[in-house]
């Protein structure tokens, strides 16, 4: 297990759950509230929808995209974790895995090498993994910063993200109440 704790609240990466320390309550996670205004995807419908689009079956295009969610998601852990590892000075060693197309992700490392680059010329660490909690929702930033050359209260919040693409429209679905007025996008 993986522990993150701040003086009021611990993470367990593993299971990703936070909890007070004085009490051993467990937290509810940003990620888990943010997603109760999110519309319910109806991977049914839109499976066959487009299925039927591109003259597949709709058991192949759910496997595709289970096959895509699982490769995102292990890609993204680890190229965060190598831009995590670099913005904090350490080395980082792991290999690729094997069932991910390397030469994509040397193409990633490289675009990650070109802001970690950047990062260095232009911030210094302050914190990593910072766990921020207002006693019932907890989460984590991955860096808070300071820019070089400015005063303390100069501060950057910044938090990787690796998706395939950041979305900013949606014409399909909006967020619940009370963020209707917003696409639903890995953005908003």
């Amino acid at each position: 297990y993986i522990m993150f704790y701040n003086s009021e609240v611990t993470y367990i990466d593993k299971t990703h759950q936070y909890f007070d320390i004085k009490t051993g309550k467990q937290l509810t996670s940003v990620t888990t509230d943010l997603k109760r205004f999110v519309p319910k995807f109806n991977e049914n419908k839109w499976s066959g929808f487009k299925a039927a689009q591109e003259g597949v079956s709709q058991y192949r295009k759910k496997l595709e995209w289970h096959l895509l969610r699982m490769h995102g998601t292990v890609k993204g852990s680890y190229i965060h974790e190598y831009i995590e590892f670099a913005t904090q000075g350490k080395y980082f060693d792991k290999p690729i895995p094997d069932f991910l197309y390397k030469p994509a992700i040397e193409k990633c490392l490289q675009i990650a090498d070109q802001f970690i680059e950047y990062y260095r010329d232009t911030f210094d660490l302050v914190v990593a993994e910072l766990i921020v909690s207002n006693g019932k929702i907890a989460g984590q930033a991955d860096n808070l910063s300071k820019r070089k050359e400015s005063d303390i209260y100069n501060l950057s919040l910044l938090d990787w993200k690796t998706d395939r693409e950041i979305k900013f429209d949606n014409p399909y679905d909006n967020l619940t109440e009370p963020y209707s007025n917003m696409p639903d996008t890995n953005y908003s």
